[in-house]
């Protein structure tokens, strides 16, 4: 392995090793809350809670038109001036702003969040303009200070959640009050420490640049809502054909997959720039080829290992009032693995500027997921939403991985993928309906540890045991 092949490698463990620093710490410590948060709410409460954050998240991709997208992507090709990039990101983050504010009217009528729709408004504008600042600082290469404010800023948001729902006992208003306060003073912290202030005021908005950056945002619109939809408008469907109260269940049940979700986030984060700089250069087939067979062989025996033991786990994490939860946590995890799946491809679509693809494959999925939802929801309740999101992931998944190869033909061990989720998906099934889960669990974990073996000895040699040779010496 030449220097050259050898840095890209490195490139993507370091990068990935700073945003895990920064991410996993702050999604550790937001992990944390959830007991407080199941504590201090009652159910109903921790679903309107949930309610006005998955509304938030549905309306910040209009508001912004996705510009953070464009952000990454522009920042990372060196033909741009970054500063330019960075104003025109401004620009339209306070046409965003505005825009947030004229539609309070519209959030006022949605009867389970009319109460709080003016922390709605809030918390959309501070979490658009806190998102696109973080992406670009990590874009411009200060992954470390993207860490340390990760990390900034989701002890603050403990310490402000601790005070206001603990000692103050501010209910839902000390939740959201947490949020705003924790959510400022990160945007001060990146403005100051990210020079972001002043490469703003030395840039100067290009609408040429901007158009272009426009087009490419713009299909990331519909892009993130169908992500949304996919992800939360199960939450909404379960509030409506059952009760708030059953939405804050599902809520909680979908923190543990999350945990998936925030591992391969992180290093999605660190795979993109690795993507886009690998696809601009030599676009190596065998370094996708690898990455790829190491992604799927981690993921999957992780989940496996979660699923195992799940249900002891749940019922010592939460309150007594969602003590249920656990059951509907092991197909929710299965659609976090197809979910990783599809934004590993999705890197891919961005390298490329191949943004409409993205954009249609998340649609159809979508689409497929508020069909499964109306149908599963009223029949077989929780669990219904729970197969809804896996199967919708699932459409997301299968389309990419063979829709990316018009871009990056590289090579896909079918057999090892299909087995895994075979394994898998029996042992999430078991588990669900408590069906001697924990035999089956060792078999299916065996199964796959067995399955990917000549990967993970492979990881294992190339990482572990070399920096521990290295540090010896």
């Amino acid at each position: 392995m030449g220097n050259i092949e050898k840095s890209k490698y490195h490139q993507l463990i370091s990068n990935t090793l700073l945003f895990a620093l920064g991410n996993f710490g702050s999604k550790f410590l937001v992990f944390l809350l959830v007991p407080l948060y199941t504590h201090a709410l009652s159910t109903e409460e921790y679903g309107i809670s949930e309610l006005v954050i998955t509304g938030i998240n549905l309306i910040i991709p209009f508001v912004s038109v996705s510009i953070q997208d464009a952000t990454l992507r522009f920042v990372l090709d060196p033909n741009n001036d970054n500063r330019v990039i960075l104003k025109n990101t401004i620009f339209m983050l306070a046409i965003g702003s505005v825009g947030s504010c004229l539609l309070y009217p519209f959030f006022h009528l949605y009867k389970a969040i009319a109460d709080w729709s003016i922390y709605f408004v809030i918390i959309t504008i501070v979490y658009m303009i806190r998102n696109a600042l973080s992406v670009y600082v990590k874009a411009i290469g200060k992954s470390k200070l993207f860490a340390i404010d990760s990390i900034l800023y989701t002890g603050i948001l403990m310490v402000t959640n601790i005070v206001l729902l603990v000692f103050f006992e501010w209910g839902l208003k000390g939740y959201f009050l947490a949020t705003i306060i924790s959510t400022i003073i990160s945007i001060g912290i990146l403005c100051i420490f990210g020079s972001v202030v002043r490469e703003c005021i030395e840039g100067k908005v290009d609408f040429d640049i901007l158009k272009e950056m426009l087009i490419f945002s713009l299909p990331m619109v519909l892009n993130n809502v169908s992500w949304w939809i996919i992800h939360s408008s199960d939450k909404v469907m379960v509030q409506y054909f059952m009760s708030t109260g059953d939405s804050g269940i599902y809520s909680v049940s979908a923190k543990m997959p999350s945990i998936i979700s925030t591992i391969t986030n992180i290093f999605n984060q660190a795979w993109v720039i690795s993507s886009v700089s690998e696809y601009d250069t030599s676009r190596d087939t065998n370094f996708f080829t690898n990455i790829f067979n190491a992604f799927n062989s981690v993921i999957v025996i992780f989940a496996a290992l979660i699923v195992s033991i799940i249900k002891p786990l749940m019922q010592v994490y939460v309150g007594n009032s969602f003590a249920s939860c656990w059951q509907y946590v092991p197909l929710l995890l299965l659609g976090s693995i197809f979910q990783a799946y599809a934004t590993f491809f999705g890197a891919i679509y961005t390298s490329a500027k191949k943004n409409v693809s993205v954009m249609v494959t998340t649609f159809i999925a979508a689409i497929v997921n508020i069909i499964l939802n109306a149908i599963f929801i009223p029949l077989i309740g929780i669990n219904g939403a729970a197969i809804a999101t896996a199967v919708a992931y699932f459409v997301v998944f299968i389309f990419r991985m063979i829709d990316s190869q018009k871009y990056i033909k590289f090579k896909i061990d079918f057999y090892h993928v299909v087995f895994s989720m075979i394994l898998l998906t029996v042992q999430s099934v078991i588990v669900t309906f408590d069906w001697n889960q924990y035999f089956v669990s060792v078999i299916c974990l065996l199964g796959l540890v067995l399955l990917n073996r000549l990967v993970l000895a492979d990881i294992i040699k190339k990482t572990i045991i070399k920096r521990v040779l290295r540090y010896s010496l």
